[in-house]
């Protein structure tokens, strides 16, 4: 075949060449020989082309759209399950089903952030957690962040959305704007945040911002909203776990604040004790 297609080639081509070397059959010997490893190549990178479309073709025939997730969020769903879910605050809007089968879904869709939207649209509380963890980073905006944090439930979808937020470009900016706000819920997810990067990457805090953090912490604690205090607390501890220079004058900070009070409602959630919190890290040797 591969043949045919060079004779037709140097047929069609020779016009193009000087009559000596037409004439010549060395000369066209090695053109036909030419042209062949040229369609050979050709054929293989076709081949290779078709390949990644076919795959491509299998992928998208495979991938679920959010309303065939929603469906199946719905049939993985168990009542007992949800009735626990609502009393951590999920809302109506929940099916009850478990994470690992959350986990499940998101292997399989891997990172999808227009699938990741249309998710979120749906209202459901299950296909939210799953939306923030396939959603890209990268692509989050500043505004996307204000809507997010506005529909909810953070008091649910709180660590899937400051994880989500904490490995975006946006995360320094909104992180110090929330933790500064007087609002409840961006408070909680300021300090959310940074506790998701402290964990993650230490480095990504210096040591001067997280000891600045530290006294706003000690002074406005107990001055805070209820579910703000919760995340001031968590922040508080995880400055006394990942920030080594600075973990003496966290448990210093931490025994003058004292016992943090945290309604939280109808569970039997706590907000731990820092001190004894941090200390247990270090036995573990979890921390740096």
């Amino acid at each position: 075949m591969i043949q045919g297609f060079a004779d037709l080639h140097v047929r069609l081509a020779l016009p193009l060449w000087p009559r000596s070397q037409v004439r010549n059959p060395r000369r066209k010997a090695v053109t036909v020989a030419v042209v062949a490893i040229w369609l050979a190549f050709a054929a293989e990178a076709q081949y290779s082309v078709l390949l990644l479309l076919f795959e491509e073709a299998c992928r998208r025939r495979e991938a679920m759209n959010a309303q065939e997730i929603l469906a199946t969020l719905k049939q993985l769903g168990k009542p007992q399950t949800a009735a626990i879910y609502k009393r951590h605050g999920s809302g109506d809007n929940v099916f009850g089903v478990l994470t690992s089968e959350i986990a499940k879904l998101q292997k399989k869709i891997k990172l999808d952030h227009v699938l990741a939207m249309e998710l979120w649209k749906t209202g459901n509380v299950e296909a939210r957690v799953l939306a923030l963890q396939v959603a890209d980073p990268v692509k989050l905006t500043p505004a996307d962040a204000d809507s997010l944090v506005k529909d909810g439930p953070v008091r649910f979808l709180g660590c899937y959305l400051s994880g989500l937020l904490a490995r975006s470009p946006i995360a320094e900016a909104t992180m110090h704007a929330w933790m500064k706000s007087p609002d409840e819920v961006r408070r909680e997810m300021g300090y959310g945040v940074l506790g998701v990067r402290l964990k993650d990457d230490p480095d990504s805090i210096s040591d001067m911002d997280a000891e600045k953090i530290l006294a706003t912490i000690e002074k406005g604690i107990h001055r805070s909203p209820n579910w703000a205090r919760h995340a001031m607390n968590g922040a508080l501890i995880s400055i006394g776990i990942f920030k080594p220079a600075l973990r003496k004058k966290a448990i210093e900070a931490a025994r003058r604040i004292g016992q943090v009070e945290v309604d939280h409602g109808e569970t039997n959630c706590k907000t731990p004790d820092a001190v004894p919190y941090i200390q247990k890290a270090l036995k573990r040797k979890r921390c740096p």
